[in-house]
């Protein structure tokens, strides 16, 4: 029976992090590396190896250097402000939802609705809040690229790493359940 809460709470942990790829105050690679320790400690079949958890922990610790370092780099093309970082979260939950929504009825279009879902809206939404802030279409077009460029890197590195968890966990487990 503890087995098992460890198991849901581990990958509990790892759908969190997968959601964290998408909203930024979510830590989503962190989530999903505890995932990993939850299953490994907290249950009895200690499914990973070593060397397992070692790539996991580097991966991750890797990713928030960058995570960090993007904004300075991406700022040398243009800086950004809250408003496109809003925007970005925003549409990124918008996306979601929509891709949720549409899910049903567009099976043969589901690559365009996860484009339009995790690119576009976030991409729109970003220019329209830094347009919001600043008032110069200029400026916001350019920040809003520039805050939407630093989402769109962020979001595929985290989304990367907690997949890559994700994908350990259910191939460790997998004999083990």
């Amino acid at each position: 029976m503890l087995n098992f809460i460890f198991i849901a709470l581990g990958f509990l942990l790892m759908g969190l992090g997968l959601l964290g790829c998408f909203v930024y105050k979510i830590p989503g690679p962190i989530l999903s590396f505890l995932g990993i320790l939850v299953l490994q400690f907290g249950t009895e079949i200690e499914p990973f190896s070593t060397t397992s958890l070692i790539i996991c922990a580097i991966a991750v610790i890797v990713c928030k250097i960058l995570e960090k370092q993007a904004p300075k780099l991406i700022s040398k093309i243009h800086t950004f402000g809250k408003g496109g970082k809003i925007g970005c979260m925003l549409g990124s939950i918008i996306g979601i939802g929509v891709i949720a929504a549409t899910s049903e009825w567009a099976e043969d279009i589901i690559w365009l609705m996860y484009l339009v879902g995790l690119v576009i809206i976030p991409l729109v939404l970003a220019i329209l809040f830094e347009f919001i802030s600043t008032k110069n279409w200029t400026t916001s077009l350019k920040s809003g690229v520039a805050a939407w460029t630093h989402y769109l890197v962020n979001t595929l590195l985290q989304l990367a790493i907690s997949i890559y968890c994700l994908y350990e966990a259910f191939n460790s487990m997998g004999g083990n359940l």
